[in-house]
């Protein structure tokens, strides 16, 4: 049964692309984001936000977030 899981977790883990590289996703959190389809265009999304939003920033805000 663990072997089994085991496994389930390597197929699953790396399915879906996020805004960071699934293949060095180390902690809980990452690997879960990049093993669910909803989570992981959720966090694409908010990648390009805070992409596009840092392009409107001055240097000092920028340094403030």
């Amino acid at each position: 049964m663990k072997k089994l899981l085991f496994l389930l977790t390597l197929t699953t883990t790396f399915l879906f692309p996020a805004s960071f590289d699934c293949q060095k996703a180390k902690t809980d959190i990452e690997k879960l984001v990049c093993s669910d389809e909803e989570l992981s265009r959720l966090d694409e999304e908010l990648n390009e936000a805070y992409k596009e939003i840092i392009t409107f920033l001055s240097m000092e805000d920028f340094n403030y977030i």
